[in-house]
Parts: structure tokens; C-alpha cells; sequence
């Protein structure tokens, strides 16, 4: 099966890191284009064909992956291709009727790259993430608790409070990552013990690239999203922790060897039997069948 994984930015690196996972674990192929580089410096397949490229790489394609709806980047000439559509973030959110309606009329199936997506409807299709375990040696008490926080907006995910929980907290060295390649995030986060992620959604990218490093994560999101996450998974993966108790879990995660340990492995296993670069495409060729179907 030949899978066309089209994007207009890839801008978390999902579509490239789909792209990879199809060719490293299956017997399928799979290309990746994307129309804008990320800033945040990811690899791209194919970047920016022409239009007369484009249409050559879906005539090739058994099946289209489109990642948050971009019809428009589809030439109208060619012949529809059996397609899976995958949700990313507030696009969907703001419209999610819409595009339930949208994928119905078409027969595409829809997929969320994020949990709490799936909550509207798509199949969960997780990101997968590479291993990068001997990045990390474990829990380290040789000076100041390193705890990373990488916001790509500081609003969203609250940075300023998280600043005035921790900045002055004894024995705690926080890492604020902002303005830097993914590359350059993953080498600095690489040294701390503890990443800080969102207080809204549960976690992101950032959070797996921690797991995959066995780097234990503090995150929090709303109720219903944490009832669904505890409903679909059994547990959550991340140390689920208030905005208004940050400090306090911080706290305890650096004095207690065996919660910061017991965390770990919690995130690592979660990796493991979610992200982790095979499980993801063994998923996502069983959803592309369905398409086909």
C-alpha cells in the first residue's frame, strides 16, 4: 500500500515522524509533503512541490492522510483517493460538528493526533515518538532539580504562574525553553529532571519526547478531559497536579526518590504502549485498510 501523508506545515513534526514509523515498521510506503517549513525545524519528506508534483504523488497514492482538512491543498484534477483525515488542535475544536459532518459525507475517516480530540469523535491516532532513553540515566541528586518548561505560548500554557510557583523554590533550578530548534529543546530538556507541560489538555509533543527520555512529566487538564484520558487509558500518564499545587508536587517529586522513580516508569510505559514508533503504525495501516474498505 502506497500512503500519501499530506500537510500545508507540518508543524509538530507528526506528519514526518507518521511518515518514518510506515517505513521503518511495515511493508507499506509512505511519503510526507508539507507546503510550510515548521519553525520548530522538523524534517519533511517532500517540501513545497509544484502542483504537477503534487498531483503525480497522489495518482501514486492507495491512500491519503490529510492532516487538519486541508482540501484546498488537493488538486481538483485528479481522481479522490480513498482518504483518513487527522485532527491536530484548535481547528477541529472551534468546529468539530463541521468536520464530523464533512468526513461523513465523504467516507473519510477521521483521526485525532491529540487525546482529547477523540472525545468528538475521531479515532485516536497518537503520535509516534522515536526512543530516546539513553538520553536520559535516570534521577539525579548531584546539585539543583533541573525542571524544564518549553512553552510555545506562554498563555496557553500558563508560564507566567508556573514561573512564580517555581522561580524561587529551594533546591530547584528551572529551565525555561523558548525561541530554539526542536533538536536544540530536546538536548536542554535532556539534562533536567522534570518537565512541566500544560494545565489544560494533559500533555503534547513535549511531554513524549520527557517519556521517550525517561523524564517524568507534571501536567493537568480539564475534568472532562481527565475522565476521558482515565476512561480510555486506565491511568494517567503524567503526575497530575493542580496549577495551585505545582509547587507542592514539585516539591515531593524532588525529596522522594521512590515517587520520582514510580513516575517514571508510569511515563515510560505509557510511551511504550502508545507512541512508540511500531505500536503507531501498526494502528494507523489498520485504519488506512478501513478507508480502502
Amino acid at each position: 500500500m502506497n500512503i500519501l501523508i499530506l500537510a500545508d506545515g507540518d508543524w509538530s513534526g507528526a506528519g514526518h515522524a507518521l511518515f518514518e514509523a510506515v517505513n521503518d515498521h511495515t511493508e507499506h510506503t509512505a511519503r510526507q509533503v508539507a507546503h510550510q517549513r515548521s519553525y520548530l525545524g522538523y524534517d519533511c519528506d517532500v517540501f513545497a512541490p509544484s502542483r504537477s508534483e503534487l498531483r503525480d504523488l497522489i495518482e501514486w497514492a492507495d491512500v491519503v492522510n490529510v492532516h487538519d482538512s486541508n482540501d484546498w491543498l488537493i488538486p481538483q484534477d485528479v481522481p479522490s483517493r480513498p482518504t483518513v483525515a487527522t485532527y491536530h488542535g484548535s481547528q477541529y475544536r472551534a468546529r468539530w460538528p463541521y468536520y464530523n459532518a464533512l468526513d461523513a459525507q465523504r467516507n473519510r475517516v477521521s483521526t485525532a493526533l491529540n487525546l482529547d480530540l477523540a472525545m468528538l469523535g475521531p479515532k485516536w491516532l497518537p503520535r509516534p515518538m522515536p526512543d530516546m532513553k539513553d538520553a536520559r540515566n535516570g534521577y539525579r541528586r548531584n546539585g539543583a532539580f533541573r525542571v524544564a518548561h518549553a512553552p510555545t505560548n506562554r498563555q496557553i500554557k500558563d508560564t507566567e504562574t508556573v514561573i512564580g510557583a517555581l522561580d524561587a523554590l529551594d533546591g530547584v533550578e528551572l529551565v525555561l525553553i523558548e525561541g530554539v530548534s526542536n533538536d536544540e529543546c530536546i538536548e536542554i530538556k535532556a539534562g533536567c529532571d522534570l518537565l512541566v507541560e500544560e494545565f489544560k489538555l494533559g500533555y503534547g509533543t513535549n511531554a513524549l519526547e520527557n517519556w521517550a527520555m525517561g523524564i517524568p512529566v507534571v501536567a493537568h487538564a480539564f475534568p472532562g478531559i481527565l475522565a476521558f484520558m482515565q476512561m480510555s487509558l486506565g491511568k494517567l500518564p503524567f503526575v497530575d497536579t493542580p496549577l495551585e499545587r505545582l509547587r507542592d508536587t514539585v516539591t515531593h517529586l524532588r525529596d522522594s526518590k521512590s515517587a520520582y522513580n514510580a513516575a517514571q516508569r508510569k511515563g515510560r510505559a505509557y510511551w511504550k504502549n502508545y507512541h512508540e514508533p511500531s505500536v503507531v503504525a501498526s494502528k494507523f495501516i489498520e485504519i488506512c485498510k478501513e478507508s480502502i474498505q
